[in-house]
């Protein structure tokens, strides 16, 4: 249960932010949905990511146990004609309760930040809570006469709806078997 690499980076990954003047901003999203299923069921289907998510290139597991805290993956996804790379690391666990990973783009600057999934038990099925807190970095040269502002809404925008159309492909799992 790993989250997606964000619609920016498509945007802030084809420039090294080494050398070139730069801009950061956060982003703090957070998705909800309810899926008629038990908790056991979404955890499950929540752990295949390349299920839910039309966006995975490929899935490597890099380190520690699978599933476990401390466990590692690669995640390439399909940004167009491109192939974006980011990690994830499992920073705490509790199955079928919660997740919480720290993410980074490949390069280490152009996101960086935490994504946690919340599991609650309900009369209707599973609240699935995704919370998203992240810093990104935009290169100057990148901005292309946007303001700061107008990127990060962009982005947020972008990521929310990355995150909800995911959302709805998990239900549809989940709850069709």
């Amino acid at each position: 249960m790993v989250c997606s690499v964000f619609w920016f980076e498509e945007m802030v990954m084809s420039v090294e932010c080494k050398e070139a003047e730069y801009s950061e901003f956060d982003l703090v999203i957070r998705s909800e949905i309810t899926i008629e299923a038990s908790t056991a069921v979404v955890w499950s289907e929540l752990a295949r990511l390349e299920r839910w998510k039309d966006s995975i290139h490929s899935l490597e597991h890099i380190a520690g146990t699978p599933e476990q805290t401390g466990g590692r993956v690669r995640i390439g996804q399909r940004r167009g004609e491109r192939i974006v790379y980011v990690t994830q690391e499992i920073l705490a666990v509790q199955p079928e309760r919660y997740r919480v990973e720290y993410l980074q783009t490949e390069d280490g600057s152009a996101a960086r930040g935490y994504i946690v999934y919340s599991l609650y038990a309900q009369a209707s099925g599973t609240l699935v809570v995704c919370d998203l807190l992240l810093r990104a970095v935009v290169p100057a040269d990148q901005l292309a006469g946007n303001s700061l502002e107008t990127i990060s809404n962009m982005a947020r925008t972008g990521t929310r709806e990355k995150l909800d159309c995911d959302h709805l492909v998990l239900k549809r799992l989940c709850e069709n078997g």
